[in-house]
C-alpha cells in the first residue's frame, strides 16, 4: 500500500491597519507546498507585517503610499535558474496583502501595475579555511523592477534590487542562500512600494 505524503494548509493572519489578513500557506513536501525554507520565509514575512501593525517594526515610512490600488505582474526570468523568479513573484504578492497599504488587484483595475524581471544570479565562494578549502558560498539576485501608472503608462519609479545569502558549505545548500537573498529582495521591494518618497 502507497502511504500518502499529507500537505498541511495553515492559515497565517497578520493584523494591519486595515484589519485581519489571512494567507493560507501550504506547508509538506508533496505537490503544491512550498519548499520548506520558503515556508519559512513565507512565515518571517509575515512576522514582520505583524510586528510593523504594533509599531514595533515598520516596512514603509509615515507618508503611506501615493497608489491605492496595484497588478503584479509576473516577473520574466532572464536567467538559467528556475523557479526563483516565479517565487519572488509569490512573495511580493503575499508580503503586500498581509500589508495592507496598498491593494492587490488585477491589472484591468488597477491605479499602478508593477513589471519586472530578474536578471542576475550568482553563486560563488565567499570564504575558505587555512587549507583553502570553501567554508560558506555566497549567492546574488538582481532583479529589475518598474512601476507605472496603468492608464497612462507614466513611470512612477524603475530600480534595480540586488541582494545577497550567504549559506555554510558543509551543513546547508545553495537554496539556503537562495531564500536568504530573496527575503531581503522582498523587503527591499515591499518598502520602494509602499513609501511615500518615491
Amino acid at each position: 500500500m502507497m502511504k500518502s505524503n499529507p500537505l498541511t494548509q495553515v492559515g497565517i493572519n497578520c493584523t494591519t491597519r486595515r484589519g485581519v489578513v489571512s494567507a493560507p500557506v501550504i506547508l509538506g513536501k508533496g505537490r503544491g507546498a512550498l519548499p520548506l525554507r520558503f515556508n519559512s520565509l513565507a512565515l518571517l514575512i509575515c512576522g514582520f507585517l505583524f510586528l510593523s501593525s504594533c509599531g514595533v517594526y515598520s516596512f514603509r515610512s509615515a507618508g503611506g503610499a501615493l497608489v491605492e490600488s496595484i497588478a503584479i505582474e509576473q516577473l520574466e526570468n532572464r536567467i538559467n535558474q528556475a523557479g526563483i523568479s516565479d517565487k519572488i513573484t509569490e512573495l511580493v504578492v503575499d508580503a503586500m496583502l498581509a500589508d495592507g497599504t496598498i491593494d492587490v488587484v488585477s491589472s484591468s483595475t488597477a491605479e499602478a501595475i508593477l513589471t519586472g524581471a530578474l536578471i542576475g544570479y550568482t553563486s560563488k565562494p565567499n570564504a575558505f579555511d587555512e587549507s583553502d578549502q570553501v567554508t560558506e558560498y555566497i549567492v546574488k539576485l538582481t532583479v529589475e523592477l518598474t512601476l507605472s501608472k496603468r492608464e497612462s503608462e507614466q513611470e512612477i519609479w524603475k530600480e534595480t534590487f540586488t541582494q545577497e545569502g550567504i549559506y555554510d558549505a558543509a551543513t546547508q545548500t545553495e537554496e539556503d542562500g537562495q531564500a536568504r537573498a530573496t527575503e531581503l529582495i522582498v523587503v527591499d521591494i515591499l518598502n520602494k512600494t509602499t513609501r511615500s518618497n518615491w
